[in-house]
């Protein structure tokens, strides 16, 4: 951050600046980064990538629709997070190629998303989690916290905050959805960084009591065009000349001849 009494100096455009030509030395050709204000990073080539929703829903109003996904075979156990961190694992790693824009995760990231000091429930309480299987393994799970609470007339006032849910499958995601807003004494259960294509949307009778609220994730900027360009995947076969503006990288300013099908891609400079 720039403080107010050294703004309008460069400052910043110098540090993206030089971070990006490291960037590109270092042998990376994209960059990205979650911003701290949407309106900055625009001027300096990067564009929004993934979009994600926040829910604040009020358990009377959470009905689902008629005729939900569901399926007998399936059953919730109540797990351990610690325990059962391979069945996340394993769970989350069969969704990477059905959710696009999903990106693996590290150990460092797995312990990120486990961790349960004090500092990380906001007094919320300890993580809780189920699981949702049937004879052939676990079909999904879901991580939340519990902040109990009671109005001035001792009426259940409590908080559920959803940290991750993931089902496999219809039926194994809305029998976890169930399990959440069907908690006892919990008013509304709040949770953020959904898809914006998130089956709920459909699956709640009255979606409009899922108070949904936009906002941007993941934000990329291409550090190397001819690298960067190659590395996604076609959908259909493509051979176009693209002439880029670039005074942020001006080592990208310049024609470039993309040619792809879709196995393979392959970016390099056009004749003038």
């Amino acid at each position: 951050a720039v403080l107010p009494s050294h703004r309008r100096r460069g400052v910043l455009t110098g540090l993206m600046t030089r971070q990006l030509g490291a960037l590109r030395e270092q042998g990376e050709a994209i960059a990205a980064l979650y911003a701290s204000e949407a309106a900055i990073y625009g001027r300096f080539g990067y564009g929004r990538a993934s979009d994600n929703l926040a829910f604040d829903i009020p358990t009377h109003g959470s009905a689902f629709v008629r005729h939900a996904p569901a399926d007998p075979s399936l059953r919730l156990r109540i797990v351990d997070p610690v325990a059962a961190r391979s069945v996340f694992e394993k769970v989350f790693a069969a969704q990477l190629d059905s959710r696009p824009g999903l990106y693996a995760r590290t150990r460092a990231r797995w312990n990120s998303v486990l961790t349960d000091q004090e500092s990380d429930q906001g007094g919320a309480g300890p993580l809780r989690a189920v699981v949702v299987e049937d004879d052939e393994g676990p079909r999904g799970y879901a991580l939340f916290r519990i902040k109990l609470a009671f109005t001035p007339h001792d009426v259940p006032d409590g908080e559920l905050r959803l940290k991750e849910l993931v089902g496999l499958d219809p039926a194994a995601y809305a029998l976890l959805w169930r399990h959440v807003l069907d908690r006892d004494l919990v008013a509304r259960v709040k949770t953020a960084q959904r898809p914006p294509d998130d089956p709920l949307i459909h699956l709640l009778a009255e979606p409009r009591h899922l108070n949904a609220a936009w906002m941007d994730e993941l934000w990329v900027r291409l550090v190397d065009v001819e690298r960067a360009l190659p590395l996604r995947r076609y959908s259909a076969p493509v051979d176009v000349v693209i002439e880029v503006e670039d005074t942020v990288c001006p080592w990208n300013a310049r024609r470039w001849r993309l040619s792809a099908d879709t196995e393979q891609a392959r970016c390099v400079p056009a004749d003038d």
